[in-house]
């Protein structure tokens, strides 16, 4: 393993090398050069300390210890460390901590919203975070990730966060002393194909628009930024990045590949457009690009509303002809423990069977302890998983493969847009419009009239 490692990290040296006298490289391309050449460095420290660790054994050595060797894991990258054995800053970062997930279930949907904000101690957590900073809370920027663009008929709302919900959160931020409060979006593949996509454009058909808040496009408010891990990844939404304090919105939705789409995920379009680690010419797994979002740039809170309109099914990230009504609102400090709670009560018993909680579990080095839930602790009844019929399970199996490589780069996956507000930027072809309902009918998007 050592000389597999060192050759690598030979490799990838020369690969550098030759880049950097390339007048047509890219500068960013360079670095993730330079950074995959420092990681199998890394990677051949480890396999060597290893080696002097344990004997042929694969015993500790004589003189060898835990934590000896604790301590030369931690010299070569805190990252390759259980988060309980990493330092106390990395310890701080949100994510991974294990926190207490706050749950409430009930009949009337602003009380309980209200109860959960004031319960997973919200303005508790705003005010550490003001005191990390050295500011007080008068003085914090907050900024809230909900979720809209994938929106595409009033018909369906099942994807898009309530935009009640949503000036709720900003009111009760505002009431408590918070200043400046900001909703931020980015636009998604859809654009390709339909007029007034934006954000804006979308924010005003789903009436998300209210003095309590500020909103942000993502896409125009991109800068560059130096990540330390992962690559392909260069850009980040300036006020996301630059808020005191961030929280994910996000909505209860089913997805056919990572069987749930959460608070963690729902983070994804504040950098690089996601079609662009999608499709053939990725130079990176979207699961990579949304951890380095998470890594570089967390959110604080998460919240989860899962209360009506909640899609499930075979692509309920897409929408939802009979969307459930589970009646609960998810939150914590910590998003991903909120996920793995969330995706228990959906009936995935595994958070690591979703490759997003998978590739979180090890980015933040996570362990197996179950978050406290503090409220209801029911699975979600009726639930339909992407995998609830034989037919499903098929059509989930496909889904990836078809999507990146049969759909015309997305083109034939649209769901029933209201083409009154978002007109088509060119007439679809008599085959075309015939393949989109196809499609539409096959996974249940059909919405009829």
């Amino acid at each position: 393993n050592v000389d597999a490692e060192k050759t690598a990290w030979l490799c990838w040296s020369r690969i550098r090398q030759l880049a950097e006298k390339e007048p047509d490289v890219p500068a960013t391309l360079v670095a993730d050069f330079t950074r995959i050449e420092r990681d199998e460095q890394r990677h051949g420290d480890l396999f060597e300390l290893f080696a002097r660790t344990f004997d042929e054994n694969d015993q500790l050595a004589e003189g060898q210890s835990a934590a000896k060797l604790a301590d030369g894991i931690a010299k070569i990258g805190q990252e390759f460390l259980p988060r309980r054995m990493r330092t106390q800053s990395a310890i701080d970062a949100p994510l991974g901590s294990v926190g207490d997930v706050f749950v409430v279930h009930g009949s009337d949907k602003e009380q309980a919203f209200n109860q959960i904000l004031n319960d997973a101690g919200l303005l508790s957590a705003i005010d550490d975070r003001a005191s990390r900073l050295g500011k007080r809370r008068d003085q914090m920027v907050v900024a809230i990730k909900p979720t809209f663009m994938l929106g595409y008929n009033h018909k369906d709302p099942s994807v898009v966060t309530d935009p009640k919900v949503l000036e709720q959160l900003a009111r009760f931020l505002h009431a408590s002393g918070v200043p400046d409060v900001i909703a931020i979006e980015g636009p998604n593949i859809y654009d390709e194909f339909y007029e007034k996509r934006s954000v804006r454009d979308v924010a005003q058909y789903f009436e998300f628009s209210s003095p309590s808040y500020r909103l942000v496009d993502a896409s125009q408010d991109q800068v560059e930024h130096p990540y330390t891990r992962g690559m392909a990844q260069y850009t980040v939404s300036r006020t996301w990045r630059d808020a005191d304090f961030r929280i994910s919105l996000g909505k209860m939705r089913s997805h056919p590949v990572e069987l749930a789409y959460l608070t963690l995920a729902n983070i994804e379009w504040l950098g690089a457009r996601c079609d662009q680690f999608i499709f053939c010419e990725r130079q990176a797994q979207r699961e990579t690009a949304i951890m380095m979002l998470l890594d570089s740039c967390p959110p604080h809170f998460g919240i989860l509303e899962a209360w009506n309109n909640v899609p499930d099914g075979l692509v309920g990230v897409m929408g939802c002809k009979k969307p459930r009504s589970p009646m609960r609102f998810y939150a914590g400090r910590d998003a991903l423990a909120v996920d793995v709670v969330a995706a228990r009560h959906i009936g995935i018993r595994d958070p690591r069977d979703s490759s997003v909680l998978r590739a979180a579990f090890h980015w933040f080095g996570a362990d197996d302890a179950q978050p406290k839930v503090i409220g209801c602790d029911d699975p979600v009844t009726p639930w339909k998983s992407p995998y609830h019929s034989e037919v499903s399970t098929f059509l989930s199996l496909i889904a990836y493969p078809t999507y990146v490589l049969g759909s015309g780069r997305g083109k034939l996956f649209v769901p029933e847009m209201d083409e009154r507000a978002f007109p088509p930027l060119e007439r679809p072809s008599m085959p075309l419009r015939a393949a989109r309902r196809a499609v539409q009918t096959m996974i249940g998007l059909r919405l009829g009239r």
